[in-house]
């Protein structure tokens, strides 16, 4: 079953931005879906106030949970910084979701290593910070303000159980 379960409540924007993430062009992602180019093109260009057919709603939701299940989506960090001694010591984390990469934690602003990225969230590995997870929400309303993410971070820590991953949601401004 696709999430959202009723095909009427997908965001054809927000689909089409997770095809990309998989980098998969029109071509390929309409023949996984089993839908033309013509009906991919259509829904993902529908605008946020409009209808959209939902049979292709329904195709494109699971042929996108199918593949990001199997598929490892590109993450964009920019330029690596030209001096890579900011990242020795490091070591190399496990990679559940594919490739790990060198970043910055949003939260202490010190080097860090980005585990996953995806539409809904970000995880980090921060030698300062720990693991935690960041919803792309509140890295937005966050903005450049990092102490908002500190103590984001903090409540989040306070209520995860042990051997969870902390995961902020959202932020209070």
């Amino acid at each position: 079953m696709t999430y959202p379960a009723n095909p009427a409540d997908r965001s054809p924007k927000g689909d089409h931005n997770r095809r990309l993430s998989l980098g998969l062009d029109t071509d390929d992602f309409a023949q996984a879906a089993g839908i033309s180019v013509e009906d991919l093109h259509e829904y993902e260009t529908t605008a946020p106030d409009h209808k959209f057919r939902t049979d292709v709603a329904e195709r494109v939701g699971r042929a996108l949970e199918s593949l990001e299940r199997s598929e490892t989506g590109l993450v964009d960090n920019g330029p690596i910084p030209p001096s890579e001694s900011a990242y020795d010591g490091l070591t190399e984390p496990e990679q559940p979701f594919g490739r790990a990469q060198p970043s910055m934690c949003p939260v202490s602003l010190e080097p860090a290593t980005l585990l996953a990225s995806n539409a809904e969230y970000r995880e980090y590995r921060c030698p300062t910070c720990g693991t935690f997870r960041i919803s792309q929400v509140a890295l937005t309303l966050a903005g450049d303000d990092p102490e908002v993410l500190r103590e984001a971070l903090s409540v989040a820590r306070h209520v995860t159980s042990a051997g969870e991953v902390p995961f902020v949601s959202n932020v209070s401004g």
